[in-house]
């Protein structure tokens, strides 16, 4: 029973370690798609609600951009060798960080374009009050799928990275 027990374990074991790779590779390729239809759900969901308050979905998306980027970037110091691998860190952040940016644009020309219609500082026509707001709900959905694009770069890249080093001391589960 001994024999038995210590044969499939150890048959067990090697189907682990060649399986965990590819589940590994894989998953880190579905957590890409998500991001990238995650963001393009909000993008659509920011243009289907051009003239609505839409700045929590943008500020939010701008505080976990940014972030993954500052761990991004702080990886990219911690890491002393390969250089290889600090400078895929580096450009994963420097993507997140561009997404970050753009989400905060987007945050920015909306809440820009409510508080300058609100009547705070001036009460203009009806017509150019819903014009004004649907362009600038328009240009801050456009800011936002620059912003996922980004991410989605960023993410893609910072999966790369962690994969090849997921392998670095054995055994990784």
């Amino acid at each position: 029973m001994r024999r038995l027990l210590t044969w499939l374990g150890t048959g067990v074991s090697f189907v682990v370690i060649k399986a965990v790779p590819f589940l590994v590779a894989a998953q880190f390729r579905v957590i890409g798609v998500l991001v990238l239809v995650t963001g393009a759900l909000f993008t659509v969901h920011l243009l289907k609600n051009m003239s609505t308050d839409t700045t929590a979905i943008t500020n939010g998306a701008f505080v976990v951009i940014a972030s993954l980027a500052a761990l991004s970037f702080a990886a990219c110091r911690s890491i002393p060798d390969p250089p290889d691998h600090q400078d895929r860190f580096r450009y994963a952040g420097e993507r997140l960080l561009h997404g970050a940016l753009f989400a905060l644009y987007a945050s920015i020309l909306k809440y820009a374009a409510f508080a300058l219609y609100s009547g705070l500082l001036w009460d203009p026509a009806p017509d150019i009050k819903a014009q004004g707001i649907n362009v600038a709900g328009f240009l801050s959905s456009f800011s936002f799928g620059f912003a996922t694009h980004a991410t989605y770069g960023g993410v893609s890249a910072l999966h790369r990275v962690l994969f090849l080093r997921v392998g670095r001391r054995r055994p990784f589960l």
